[in-house]
């Protein structure tokens, strides 16, 4: 007998690989030599786990999540029944690839079956200065551009800096404001609201505050209302 192919055939390259969403897909097969490719769109802070469910003493079958570059971003390739990968959180939106493939062949019938359960939960994607969600636990910055932010409902950003007196301190925070509505407040040393920038356009500043004295001044900010493709905003 030959080796059956399943409904999604043929997947074999990611370039050809069958486009799925999240859930349980049963009834499906692994031939030698024929690789199974699934793509799924995700969203930044998704959450994906692969579930794959087979008997290993039919064919071992090994499984692999991609970018869509084909970097290999986790994997599970042990000998035994069931493979299973995640949750991972993904950092870009994009179309990310499932493999799966059989290793090694075995037992009465060529190939062999498997269930593929993918879950996806949607989170919001932090940002390498968290936790800094209080005025005591703001993330020490110097002046000049910061990137790659991000802000999460519930999940304020503090950030702290150095004044010295004579110093025109001034803060611009920039983002789209149709992926959610982000407000910016300037603190002094005594944690006293200084200035604040609180519209529902893209985009927020205040400055130019003199400081009279030296100390440590801070800025928030909160995530006001959240909106767009994804949770949070950056």
């Amino acid at each position: 007998p030959s080796c059956v192919d399943d409904a999604y055939e043929d997947n074999d390259t990611a370039a050809a690989a069958s486009t799925i969403t999240a859930g349980l897909y049963s009834g499906l097969g692994a031939c030698v030599s024929d690789e199974d490719y699934y793509a799924i769109d995700l969203l930044p802070g998704d959450e994906i786990s692969v579930d794959l469910t087979f008997t290993d003493a039919e064919g071992d079958i090994d499984l692999q999540l991609q970018d869509d570059s084909g970097n290999v971003l986790d994997s599970s390739m042990t000998t035994s029944d069931n493979e299973s990968i995640g949750p991972y959180t993904v950092p870009t939106a994009g179309t990310y690839i499932i493999r799966a493939w059989l290793w090694s062949d075995a037992g009465s019938v060529p190939g062999n079956s498997y269930d593929l359960d993918i879950g996806v939960v949607s989170t919001c994607l932090e940002d390498s200065y968290e936790d800094n969600d209080s005025p005591a636990a703001a993330s020490s910055v110097s002046g000049g551009l910061i990137s790659g932010l991000s802000v999460c409902s519930s999940d304020d950003d503090y950030f702290s800096f150095t004044v010295t007196t004579g110093d025109t301190v001034s803060a611009d925070l920039i983002f789209s404001d149709a992926e959610g509505d982000i407000d910016l407040r300037l603190y002094d040393d005594n944690n006293v609201l200084i200035a604040s920038s609180l519209t529902t356009s893209d985009n927020e500043s205040v400055g130019s505050w003199l400081s009279l004295e030296s100390g440590t001044w801070k800025v928030r900010a909160n995530l006001f209302l959240d909106a767009g493709l994804y949770l949070g905003n950056s």
